[in-house]
């Protein structure tokens, strides 16, 4: 009977785990839809600098609408071909790799993609179920101290 009893505490140990894990699943895809949703849009201008304008410097000049240097600093001439690219694709042309220019050239901002960042709530959720792993694992090993003390 007691073996019994034990058996089904954990077997719902493990069903809770597996209900957890689900729910963390889903509302970690739910918050990253929501972030995604109200993003605050990010762009490379004229005076910006960093990677990403490097990024888009190297493609323009690899598709022959950029002649300048790569420096990742947002000048003039990477507005021209900003707006050059913009012009031959039907963009809108103003010079400023906003979301769509970004899109059409394959570049996909990572300051803006929320599935990379691990958040502290997420960390915290995880933490919680491999707690209570090894509170499951524990259990396991209670039940087989109990198999062998029956078996005496």
């Amino acid at each position: 009977m007691v073996k019994k009893n034990l058996r089904k505490l954990v077997y719902s140990i493990l069903l809770v785990v597996v209900i957890t894990l689900g729910l963390i699943i889903t509302l970690n895809e739910i918050e990253d839809n929501k972030n995604s949703e109200i993003s605050i849009e990010t762009l490379s201008k004229y005076g910006s600098r960093g990677d990403e304008v490097r990024t888009i410097q190297t493609k323009l000049k690899r598709w022959g609408y950029y002649t300048g240097n790569i420096d990742g600093i947002y000048g003039s001439k990477t507005v021209e071909a900003v707006k050059y690219f913009q012009r031959k694709n039907n963009l809108a042309v103003d010079g400023i790799a906003g979301t769509n220019t970004l899109k059409a050239m394959g570049i996909f901002n990572s300051s803006g993609n929320s599935r990379r960042k691990w958040r502290a709530a997420t960390l915290h959720k995880l933490t919680f179920l491999l707690n209570l792993f090894t509170q499951s694992q524990e259990v396991n090993h209670i039940l087989g101290k109990l198999r062998l003390a029956r078996s005496v």
